[in-house]
C-alpha cells in the first residue's frame, strides 16, 4: 500500500493472503484418515506387509474398543539400513509390477500418522533386531540395534496403540459402532477380510487372531513345515486355501465344492463353487490377482454372480407348496479369482471380466442341471457374428451356445475351459424352470385365443366401433390380426428384435377416447399460478386462496371424505359405488371390495400382533413373550446345526419381542407363537422352520428391527385368503359396514399387497 504525505512516500507491506495451504501435519492427517478408518483397516494393512514378507505364521491381537492391535510374523524381516525410510509416505521396498498385496507405500505411513506405532524387526542376516517408535507421524525413538528387544527369531513385530485417538469424532463413532451387536459385527467383518486376503494371496500362511476371550485360527490343510513352504509357497491353488473358509465357519462339506476354470484372451477365471446354497452372502469371495475384492468396492462383480444364480433353479425348494419358490438357503457360496494379463489394468478390462465371469457361472449352472434362464441376446450389427467363448468339461461335453456376448475385442476369438473335476449325478430340479421353448409359447397362445373366457362383444353407441370385453375382469381385449410366424412345421427361435420386426404393421390402434383417457389415480396435480401484484399502485390485500384449484383438474379423495361417503350400491359383484360430498359438488368413487376387506383384516391382525401378553410364557433362554401368543399343545421340535443353535441363542430376545419363544438344547422346541400365524405354522412345521431360520439370519446381519418380514407376509396372505372375494354379493347394509370400517383404517387406499382400493370416477 502506497500513500503520499507531507514527509514523503509511505510504503506498507501487502496484506497476507486469506487463503493459505494447510500445514504439513494437518494435510498428512487428512490423507491418512481416509486410508485407515477402523482397527480392521490397520490389521489388514499390516497383514498385507506380513504376507509380502513371506510369513508362514502370523499372530494377531486386537482390541477393537481401545483402537489397538499388534501383529507378530516370521517373515524375512527388515534390514537395518531400511529403517531410515520406514513408515514414510510413498516409500516402499516392493516392486510395483510384482504380485504383492501393496506397493504404494501409504498404509504404514497412514497408520503412523494416526497412532502410536512401534516396529521391531530382525532380519535373517543380522543377530540383533532394530526398533522404531513413532507418535502421530513423528519419530520418538530409533534403536539400531536394539539389545533390549525381546524379539529373538527372524520376523517383524508391529504394535498400534490409540488409533485415531486425536480425532474425537472417530473415538465417539467407534464407541457407538461397538455398542450392542456392533462388536459381533465388527469381529465378523475382521474375520471376513482376513479370509479374503488369505484366499487371494498366492502363499500359504497360518493366521491366529485373538480378541479378549474370542479367538480363531486360519491355516492350510497340511502342516506348514519349512519344506512345504519352500516347495509350495508360489504354487498354492484355491484347493489348498479352501480349508480357510471352513475354519472361519463360513461353510462346510468340502465334497460339495466344484472347481471351475475359464480363460479368454488375456483374462482367466479360476474358482470353486458350492453345490449347496446358503442363507446369507457371507461365504462369497472374489479377488483380482492378489488383491481381494469387497462387496462395498466391487459390488458389480458380486451382483453378476448372484443375479445369474438367482435366475436359475439353484436354491429352489422342490418340497415347497408353491412350485419354483426359493428356499431360505438361496445364496451361492463361491471363491473366485480373476487373473488379468500383465499389461492389462483392472479399469480397462472391467466389462470384459464381468462378461467372462457371467459366462463361467452360467455354464457351471448348466453343467449341474440348475437350468439358468436364457439370456436375451443384444441387438447385433449385420455381418459375421464374433466367435463365442467356448466351454468344455473334462467329464462331459457342454454346449455353450450363445450364452454371453463379450463386449470387448479382448475376448473375441478366444476359448475357455471349464473344469469340473468332481462332476457327479445331482438331483435335478424342475426342468421347466427358466427356458421354455417358443413353440410351446405359441401353442399356448393359440389355445388361449381359442378360449372364450366369458368374453362378450360390445359396440360403442357413440363411435359404432365393436370391442370384445372380458366378462370376468371387464378388460377391453385388443382385436388384431395374428401373423403366422411359422415357416412350415419348423419354428425358428427369434430374438426380441426380430420378433418386433415381424409384428403386424397394420394393427388397429385403440379408439381415440381410450388413448386420451388418463387414469385419475396417477394424475399429477395441476401447477397453479403464483399470486402476484401488478402495477405501481398495487396494495397488499388478504385473499382466501387456500384450496383454490385443488380439485380443478384431478380427482382426489381424503380419508376424512371417505368417512363421510354414502353407499349407492354394489356394482358387478366386485365394486362398491359411493358418493363423496365435496365443497360444491359430489364425487363418485369405486371401492374394490376385495382390497377393502383385505386391508381391514390385515390391520386387525397387526393390531392383534402388537397387543400385550395376557400371560407369562418363559423359556430356558430367559425370555418371555412380549405380545399375546398362542401356546401349542404339541410343541414342534426342529433339529438345527450347532451354528444355528448358537444363532437362536443370541437372538432369543428379538423373537420373544414378537411372540416367539423356544427352549434350546440339542434341538429347538417352540413354546409360543403369534396368534395370527400359529394355526398355519402348526399345520405345516416346514413353514415355521423356514421362518425362524430366515429371520434369525436377517437379525444376525443387522437387518430388520421392526416386524419380521416373513410374519408380515404370512399375515398378508391370511388377510387375502380370508377377505371378501369378487362375485360375493353384498347388500347395502354390508357395503355400508365395509366402507365404515375401511375409513377407520390407517391406510385405507391400498390393500395388503399395495394395490389401489379406492378410485375416483367422476364429478356429479
Amino acid at each position: 500500500m502506497i500513500g503520499v504525505g507531507d514527509k514523503g512516500v509511505n510504503v506498507s507491506a501487502p496484506a497476507a493472503p486469506r487463503i493459505r495451504p494447510l500445514s504439513l501435519d494437518h494435510a498428512v492427517q487428512l490423507h491418512s484418515s481416509r486410508q485407515v478408518v477402523t482397527v480392521t483397516d490397520a490389521v489388514i494393512a499390516l497383514l498385507k506387509n506380513s504376507l509380502d514378507a513371506g510369513a508362514g505364521r502370523v499372530e494377531i491381537a486386537v482390541d477393537l474398543a481401545r483402537g489397538s492391535c499388534s501383529i507378530d510374523d516370521d517373515g524375512s524381516g527388515i534390514l537395518p539400513d531400511d529403517f531410515c525410510n520406514l513408515a514414510r509416505a510413498h516409500c516402499t521396498s516392493k516392486n510395483i509390477d510384482g504380485e504383492t498385496c501393496g506397493s504404494k507405500g501409504t498404509d504404514l505411513s497412514s497408520i503412523a500418522a494416526l497412532s502410536l506405532l512401534k516396529i521391531s524387526s530382525l532380519h535373517g542376516q543380522h543377530e540383533l533386531p532394530c526398533t522404531l517408535v513413532l507418535h502421530r507421524g513423528r519419530m520418538v525413538q530409533m534403536l539400531c540395534p536394539d539389545a533390549s528387544s525381546s524379539l529373538e527369531s527372524c520376523g517383524t513385530r508391529v504394535s498400534v496403540s490409540d488409533l485415531c485417538g486425536n480425532m474425537p469424532v472417530r473415538v465417539k463413532q467407534r464407541d457407538v459402532a461397538l455398542s450392542g451387536r456392533g462388536a459381533e459385527t465388527a469381529w465378523r467383518e475382521l474375520k471376513y477380510r482376513i479370509v479374503s486376503l488369505l484366499l487371494a494371496s498366492p502363499r500359504l500362511c497360518v493366521v491366529n487372531v485373538r480378541d479378549g476371550t474370542r479367538t480363531f485360527t486360519l491355516g492350510s490343510s497340511f502342516p506348514l513345515t519349512q519344506r512345504n513352504l519352500l516347495h509350495r509357497g508360489h504354487k498354492a491353488n484355491l484347493k489348498d486355501k479352501l480349508p480357510v473358509v471352513f475354519q472361519a465357519s463360513f461353510a462346510q462339506n468340502r465334497p460339495d465344492w466344484i472347481p471351475v476354470r475359464a480363460s479368454a484372451g488375456g483374462l482367466s477365471v479360476q474358482g470353486l463353487l458350492c453345490l449347496k446354497p446358503a442363507p446369507t452372502k457371507q461365504c462369497q469371495f472374489i479377488s483380482i490377482g492378489v488383491r481381494p475384492c469387497l462387496p462395498s468396492t466391487h459390488g458389480n462383480l458380486f451382483d453378476i454372480v448372484n443375479k445369474t444364480v438367482a435366475n436359475s433353479s439353484f436354491g429352489v425348494d422342490l418340497e415347497e407348496e408353491s412350485a419354483g419358490r426359493k428356499s431360505v438357503d438361496r445364496w451361492p457360496m463361491f471363491v473366485i479369482r480373476l487373473q488379468l494379463g500383465r499389461r492389462s489394468s483392472e479399469e480397462s478390462v472391467q466389462e470384459a471380466a464381468a462378461d467372462l465371469l457371467e459366462a463361467t457361472v452360467r455354464q457351471w449352472l448348466v453343467a449341474h442341471h440348475f437350468q439358468p434362464r436364457k439370456k436375451r441376446s443384444r441387438v447385433e450389427p449385420e455381418g459375421p457374428a464374433p466367435d463365442r467363448v467356448n466351454f468344455r468339461g473334462e467329464c462331459s461335453r457342454i454346449r455353450a451356445g450363445a450364452q454371453s456376448r463379450p463386449s470387448k475385442h479382448l475376448i473375441e476369438s478366444a476359448s475357455a475351459d471349464v473344469v469340473c473335476s468332481e462332476c457327479k449325478t445331482v438331483k435335478q430340479p424342475s426342468s421347466e424352470f427358466g427356458s421354455i421353448d417358443e413353440a410351446e409359447l405359441l401353442r399356448a397362445a393359440d389355445e388361449a385365443e381359442g378360449r372364450t373366457d366369458g368374453s362378450m362383444n360390445w359396440t360403442n353407441p357413440v363411435t359404432r366401433e365393436g370391442f370384445q370385453v372380458n366378462s370376468r375382469t371387464g378388460a377391453v381385449l385388443m382385436m388384431r390380426k395374428r401373423d403366422d410366424i411359422r415357416n412350415g412345421d419348423t419354428v425358428k427361435r427369434m430374438s426380441s428384435t426380430r420378433l418386433m420386426k415381424c409384428s403386424d404393421q397394420t394393427d388397429k390402434v385403440p379408439p381415440k377416447f381410450i388413448q386420451d383417457w388418463q387414469n385419475p389415480v396417477f394424475a399429477c396435480p395441476a401447477e397453479q399460478p403464483i399470486q402476484a401484484l401488478q402495477g405501481p399502485d398495487a396494495k397488499v390485500t388478504k385473499h382466501d386462496c387456500l384450496g383454490e384449484g385443488i380439485l380443478s383438474d384431478t380427482l382426489r379423495i381424503s380419508k376424512a371424505q371417505l368417512s363421510q361417503s354414502r353407499v349407492i350400491n354394489q356394482v358387478d359383484g366386485k365394486f362398491i359405488l359411493c358418493s363423496v360430498p365435496c365443497v360444491a359438488e359430489t364425487l363418485l368413487i369405486l371401492v374394490d371390495q376385495h382390497a377393502a376387506s383385505e386391508r381391514i383384516i390385515l390391520e386387525d391382525l397387526l393390531s392383534e400382533l402388537h397387543s400385550p401378553a395376557t400371560e407369562s410364557i418363559f423359556s430356558n433362554t430367559g425370555h418371555t413373550s412380549a405380545v399375546k401368543a398362542h401356546i401349542p399343545t404339541n410343541p414342534p421340535l426342529f433339529k438345527l446345526t450347532s451354528k444355528e443353535l448358537a444363532l437362536f441363542a443370541r437372538h432369543a430376545s428379538y423373537f420373544a419381542k414378537w411372540g416367539i419363544t423356544y427352549d434350546l438344547s440339542e434341538v429347538i422346541k417352540i413354546r409360543s407363537l403369534p396368534v395370527g400365524i400359529a394355526e398355519r405354522c402348526l399345520a405345516n412345521p416346514r413353514i415355521l422352520r423356514d421362518l425362524l431360520r430366515a429371520e434369525a439370519w436377517t437379525a444376525e446381519e443387522g437387518g430388520n428391527t421392526s416386524c419380521p418380514t416373513r410374519i408380515r407376509e404370512m399375515l398378508c396372505s391370511r388377510a387375502c385368503r380370508s377377505a371378501i372375494m369378487f362375485n360375493d354379493l353384498l347388500n347395502k347394509e354390508e357395503c355400508t359396514a365395509l366402507i365404515s370400517r375401511l375409513a377407520r383404517c390407517d391406510l385405507p387406499f391400498v390393500c395388503a399387497h399395495g394395490r389401489v382400493s379406492v378410485v375416483p370416477v367422476v364429478r356429479v
